[in-house]
C-alpha cells in the first residue's frame, strides 16, 4: 500500500466509526435507554474522537459539535420528553450496575 492509500483508508475508517452518521447510529441503538446513558455515550464518543483525531482549539470543538448537532439536539429533546427511557418498569438509575442483593449466610 502506498502512503496515500493508507491515508485514504484511515480517513474512510474514521468516517465510518466517528463521523456524525456513525454517532447518530450509536445513539439510535440505545434509544430505549434512559437519557443519562445517552448523554454520557454522546460525550464519550465526542471526546474519544478528540483523542484520536485531535480538535486543536475551541473552533475545532465547536465545529465537531455542530457536525453532530442533529444528534445533540435529538438527545436534548429526549432528555426533556423521555428522561427514564421507554421501559415499562420505573427503576432507579444506577450507573454503578445492579444493587447488591442480600448476602448468603447473613
Amino acid at each position: 500500500m502506498s502512503p496515500s492509500e493508507v491515508q485514504h483508508e484511515v480517513h474512510q475508517a474514521w468516517r465510518e466509526a466517528y463521523g456524525p452518521a456513525a454517532t447518530r447510529r450509536a445513539i439510535d441503538m440505545i434509544a430505549n435507554e434512559p437519557a443519562p446513558y445517552k448523554i454520557s455515550h454522546l460525550i464519550a464518543r465526542l471526546f474519544f474522537r478528540g483523542i484520536y483525531f485531535p480538535n486543536k482549539g475551541a473552533w475545532a470543538w465547536i465545529k465537531a459539535i455542530a457536525e453532530n448537532g442533529g444528534t445533540v439536539l435529538h438527545v436534548v429533546h429526549q432528555c426533556f420528553t423521555n428522561w427514564r427511557g421507554r421501559s415499562t418498569a420505573v427503576e432507579e438509575l444506577n450507573f454503578d450496575g445492579p444493587l447488591p442483593g442480600p448476602v448468603a449466610g447473613d
